[in-house]
This record gives structure tokens, sequence and C-alpha cells, in this order.
């Protein structure tokens, strides 16, 4: 709410602003987070559901122009999936206990072996546009 407070008071009126954004559905559809299940606990409680995102800009005077959800590219294929995941960058994984880590990753590894190797990894977010009313 305080972020939406700012955005309203330096947007001009009948502006526009675009949040890109990760919410809890797509947390949800995120293969990698079936491996480290504190970490997606801890993005469960980090993120908003799709839902609140739109009801709190409304509630601060904008109006959904548009709510897409995103496909993009996390990695080339699986190896490149692993590869990231095993050098622990993304933010949520340094926050899991190194034996969780070590636990879900052996998991994960055995996972992306399994999977053709050119097949593209996907991460899903949501980008939202907005327009203030006044």
């Amino acid at each position: 709410a305080k972020t939406t407070s700012e955005i309203d008071r330096v947007l001009i009126p009948r502006g526009y602003v675009a949040i890109s954004n990760a919410t809890k559905e797509d947390i949800m559809q995120n293969e990698m987070f079936n491996f480290f299940l504190s970490a997606k606990e801890i993005e469960l409680q980090r993120m908003p559901y799709e839902r609140e995102v739109i009801s709190n800009f409304q509630a601060h005077g904008f109006r959904l122009v548009d709510n897409t959800t995103i496909d993009q590219i996390f990695a080339n294929n699986y190896s490149g999936f692993y590869e990231k995941v095993r050098q622990r960058g993304l933010s949520v994984l340094r926050l899991v206990s190194d034996s969780d880590f070590e636990d879900g990753l052996t998991k994960f590894k055995q996972y992306c072996e399994t999977k053709p190797n050119n097949a593209k990894v996907y991460e899903q977010f949501h980008l939202f546009t907005f327009q203030k009313e006044k």
C-alpha cells in the first residue's frame, strides 16, 4: 500500500504504470520449488496473489489496463537450469538452510537429468499495467 500511494503521488493524472512481479500463482507454477519446499514457503509469504495486486491498485484510484502472464526463458536447457540453481543465484535459495538446499539440489539434479537437453526452461511472472484515473 505504501508503494502504491507513492506511485499515486508522483504519477501524472491519467498516467500509466507497469508492474512486473511474480505472484503466488507464478510461484506455484515454478517446477524448481517442488525440490526446495522451504524456499517455496518463503516465496509464498513474500509474493502477493494476482488479485491482491489488482485490488491494491484499484483501491488507490488506478484502473487495470492489462494483466499479462509472461513466460520468460530462464535457461536454454535443463543442464543450464540446474547450473543456475546450483550456484544459488536466486536470492530465495540463499535464505534456506544449507542442508535443505543440498537435499533439494540432489533431487533437483536427478530430475533435470531426466529432461531432454534441448528443452528450454521458462519462468512465469505477471506484467500489470494500470492507469491513474485522476
